[in-house]
């Protein structure tokens, strides 16, 4: 006998859990469809291959930036994040 393994999100379909409308759907009614924008969209990518770790020290000086063995990719010219651990959205209920 095989014994297929069902995922638990095939189960929960099956049993009707997401046929029951939540509650933020009845509000949503005539709201704009939600688009995001991408921000860090990429020009084009391709693989560097380098020698030595003489070269590896030039690339990273010549791209002023932090490259080492470990590094995995970088941004030219380095990508600066916006930090946003500080910041909150406050909703104020009109009176």
């Amino acid at each position: 006998m095989i014994r297929t393994k069902v995922p638990k999100s095939q189960k929960a379909a099956e049993m009707g859990f997401f046929d029951v409308p939540t509650n933020w759907e009845k509000h949503w009614k005539g709201m704009p469809e939600f688009i995001p924008i991408m921000r860090n969209v990429c020009h084009c990518e391709f693989t560097v291959r380098v020698r030595t770790e003489g070269d590896l020290k030039q690339l990273s000086k010549l791209l002023d930036q932090e490259i080492s063995v470990r590094t995995k990719t970088i941004w030219y010219p380095k990508l600066v994040r916006e930090r946003t651990k500080h910041k909150k959205y406050i909703y104020e209920q009109k009176s």
